[in-house]
């Protein structure tokens, strides 16, 4: 898959969390707005590629708040 604009992804690692990767990709797609992301090696996985103009403040918001509650 080519990235297009963005030449990287971010990933998350739950690493010492409670549930793992799993859990928290789950706890971020019940976050208001859904953060969709992957599950690869252990990682959560983020692509910025579907984040529109000024969403970006609410997904790291988010995402914040689900790696908080690990």
């Amino acid at each position: 898959m080519q990235n297009k604009g963005f030449p990287w992804l971010v990933a998350l690692d739950p690493a010492g969390g409670d549930g793992g990767a799993d859990a928290l990709a789950a706890r971020l797609r019940g976050s208001n707005p859904p953060i969709i992301a992957r599950v690869a090696e252990g990682q959560v996985v983020l692509d910025p590629r579907p984040v529109l103009p000024g969403e970006d403040a609410a997904l790291v918001r988010e995402a914040r708040k689900g790696t908080e509650q690990v």
